[in-house]
């Protein structure tokens, strides 16, 4: 059985599951206060887990880490999918990018950070991030949500009870979710810059994620960014360090490679 690193809010739910599953005696109270003293980070550390108990934890892992994805909000049906092997690197630069990007998605197993794509439209950005999510989607809970659908579905949540449900719902998702993909950054402010309302809404998402990872594409470079957006939420948003900055340029538009 393998690892399964386990947040306290998991942790409390696992043993709920494994008390209420479990045909052995369970002490969840102990197990509860041993994780807190770092004695049981991992589902194997529990002496009751047994065989007989693996594919319902399976289950719950399972459940932990896809249980934000449908809320996603993608533009395409085509881009969920896209892997890695997918991607086109005919070209040094798109290999060079592809490196870039698989590179990243080993570290984000590692550790919790933001990366930032910047490039124009149609060279990849969406996919390579699509490809990173599908890479993690086993070992953490992923989340994709475009910022110009989400601006849509903000504007229907006005007047429409059922949309304003789903959107109140996209923004806990994206708040909790392990891994975000915040896709088209910038596009959703429009040529005028960034509404109050828009800028609000960002701010309270990447301040709920700080310690959490979040990927960003976009069309605009930093400094178009930076005039866009408040610094309270660029300084959250996007990584001091240059090596999470992945430039796509010198690439044609890929999908016609």
């Amino acid at each position: 059985m393998g690892s399964f690193d386990m947040t306290e809010d998991t942790a409390v739910r696992f043993a709920e599951l494994i008390a209420t599953k479990s045909n052995t005696k369970f002490d969840k109270q102990t197990f509860l206060e041993n994780f807190r003293k770092g004695a049981a980070s991992k589902a194997e550390d529990i002496p009751e887990v047994s065989g007989v108990l693996a594919e319902k934890i399976a289950k719950f892992k399972r459940s932990e880490t896809r249980k934000y994805y449908p809320m996603s909000l993608f533009t395409s049906e085509d881009i969920k999918h896209f892997t890695f092997e997918k991607w086109n690197a005919n070209t040094p630069a798109r290999k060079a990018v592809g490196v870039s990007v698989f590179m990243a998605s080993k570290q984000l197993v590692q550790q919790n950070s933001n990366y930032v794509f910047v490039g124009p439209a149609g060279t990849g950005k969406t996919a390579l991030a699509v490809a990173v999510m599908n890479k993690l989607a086993d070992v953490k809970s992923i989340m994709f949500v475009n910022l110009v659908a989400l601006r849509s579905t903000m504007l229907a949540s006005i007047d429409d009870e059922r949309a304003k449900q789903d959107y109140n719902l996209i923004i806990r998702g994206m708040k909790e979710v392990e891994l975000l993909v915040m896709d088209d950054f910038g596009k959703e402010s429009g040529a005028g810059g960034a509404t109050d309302k828009m800028t609000e809404i960002l701010y309270s998402i990447v301040n709920a994620r700080i310690g959490k990872s979040t990927i960003v594409t976009t069309n605009d470079n930093l400094s178009q960014l930076r005039s866009k957006y408040d610094e309270s939420l660029t300084s959250r948003l996007i990584p001091k360090d240059e090596q999470k900055i992945v430039l796509f340029k010198d690439i044609d538009d890929y999908r016609e490679a």
